[in-house]
């Protein structure tokens, strides 16, 4: 019994983090994670595109 309310509350506790950081992508766009996470290096800019990171990395390397 205690192991399912464990479970359950888990899964709970995991539920309201992933509405967390849905509401903040819906707020704040593409730079909510540097919002979040704001000792992190700055990634890309918003409008850059996947295939552009290769090119990034060459030219900060």
């Amino acid at each position: 019994m205690q192991s399912t309310l464990r479970i359950l509350l888990v899964f709970l506790l995991f539920l309201v983090l992933v509405d967390a950081q849905y509401r903040m992508m819906v707020n704040y766009g593409p730079a909510w994670r540097q919002k979040m996470w704001r000792k992190t290096r700055v990634a890309a800019p918003a409008y850059a595109e996947n295939g552009d990171n290769g090119l990034m990395d060459i030219l900060s390397n």
